[in-house]
């Protein structure tokens, strides 16, 4: 039985002390850019089809937000639209053999999304048989008559090798095609949102993940004179800016390290990309001595790019890169993850924050019984309407967790969370950079 429990706490701490990208926008945005949850809250009874009282009953979803709905994400007893409501919806002119016999449709609420006070945006989950379901986002105009319609998502059990997700940021969707059937493939096409409810493809060299972008890393590499080698591709973005940018960062192992070498630090290249050419616009560069991107005991656990859209002002924003670090100490797990931010202007790319930490976790394992206690710092960022030097100030909701793995009256292994402190934190841009200002 202990041993069940040791596992238990390993799977455990694998799953739940894994640092969250919670960088947000708005305080009051819990779900966004999270992978679509198991639905369990659309259990209601609308006793009122009209397509108004429809419409209302959805929930409210606040952007940037991912969708990428499969099978799993449904139980059984999720909510079917009835017929009456399937009409109010018009969903029969954009599937019209909905009723037909064979098909098998069935359609259920997800949520709506706010682009305008012109048109309504809701996102209906149809199921197209037993094995191929898919999100349509759906415009409506004020009367209820469809504008456009997009598929945001897709899945399907039949052969398992297609599937498609988006992310939604503003009125841009940038949907993911997958394709597993040989091997994994990646298409990305960026989709706009236009002022009267209208969904158009913008033309931007969509980016396949196995042939564009390699070629668009070959030449960023050849163009800052690097050794292909020495770099690797961290992670790429369009801008949420300017979806005709492509933002990529690469990391470079610093001269004096080996690939063999246990300890190594890595030069951080951060550029801004034209996709349809290749061309390098703006560059930022920072060596290892200073970037934080050192992997020793504390290793480099991962780099990526954040995916929150920072605007800072009304004509300037910013992008973060996450870096996060873990030790593979069993007794005394470590875990952090810090965010910096960076901004583009007439020269190149301005570092603003510097690897602030969003999420540190200490811990103290028992490997012999069911038992384990962490402290975890839990930062939330929100930019806040107070403008210092031209600039949004930056505020950091911070909270201080006390996390304990005991064995309950039933013989599991569970962790209980208690609150030790939560505080308030406010970054000021002093010109060049972001400081703290205690509160």
């Amino acid at each position: 039985m202990k041993t069940i429990y040791i596992l238990f706490i390993f799977l455990i701490l694998g799953c739940t002390d894994e640092p969250k990208e919670k960088t947000k926008t708005e305080s009051e945005v819990k779900d966004t850019l999270v992978e679509k949850a198991p639905i369990t809250t659309i259990q209601k009874s609308f006793t009122d089809p009209t397509f108004h009282s429809i419409i209302k009953n959805l929930s409210i979803r606040k952007t940037p937000i991912v969708d990428s709905t499969t099978f799993d994400s449904y139980k059984d007893d999720f909510k079917i639209y009835t017929k009456e409501e399937v009409a109010a919806l018009q969903l029969y002119k954009i599937y019209p053999n909905f009723y037909k016999e064979g098909y098998n449709y069935k359609a259920t609420p997800s949520y709506k999304l706010e682009f305008s006070e012109e048109f309504y945006s809701a996102v209906i989950v149809i199921f197209k048989g037993e094995n191929e379901m898919e999100s349509q986002l759906i415009n409506y105009n004020i009367d209820g008559n469809i504008i456009d319609a997009k598929v945001i998502a897709y899945d399907e059990t039949a052969e398992g090798a297609f599937q498609r997700k988006s992310k939604i940021e503003n009125n841009i969707i940038t949907t993911t095609y997958i394709d597993w059937m040989d091997e994994k493939k990646e298409t990305i096409e960026v989709f706009e949102i236009t002022e009267n409810g209208n969904i158009k493809p913008v033309v931007t060299n969509s980016v396949n993940t196995t042939s564009q972008e390699s070629e668009l890393f070959e030449k960023v590499v050849q163009q800052l004179g690097l050794e292909k080698p020495r770099v690797h591709l961290e992670g790429t973005k369009i801008s949420s800016a300017n979806i005709n940018e492509l933002i990529m960062v690469l990391s470079e192992l610093a001269e004096e390290y080996d690939d063999d070498d246990e300890a190594y630090g890595l030069n951080s290249h951060i550029v801004i990309v034209n996709p349809k050419n290749g061309k390098v616009t703006h560059n930022f560069f920072e060596s290892s001595e200073t970037n934080g991107w050192f992997s020793d005991a504390v290793f480099i656990d991962g780099i990526s790019i954040d995916t929150t859209h920072y605007k800072l002002s009304e004509s300037k924003s910013a992008f973060g890169v996450l870096l996060k670090h873990r030790t593979q100490s069993q007794p005394n797990p470590y875990n952090t993850s810090t965010l910096s931010l960076f901004m583009k202007d007439d020269f190149g790319i301005q570092k603003i924050l510097d690897n602030y930490t969003i999420y540190e976790s200490t811990g103290e394992v028992n490997l012999n019984s069911c038992h384990a206690q962490f402290n975890i710092i839990d930062n939330s960022l929100v930019v806040d309407n107070v403008t210092t030097n031209e600039l949004f100030d930056l505020v950091i909701k911070t909270k201080n967790t006390q996390r304990i793995f005991a064995e309950d009256k039933n013989g599991e292994c569970n962790p209980i969370d208690s609150i030790l402190s939560q505080k308030d934190v406010v970054l000021k841009f002093d010109g060049k950079i972001y400081k703290e200002i205690k509160k």
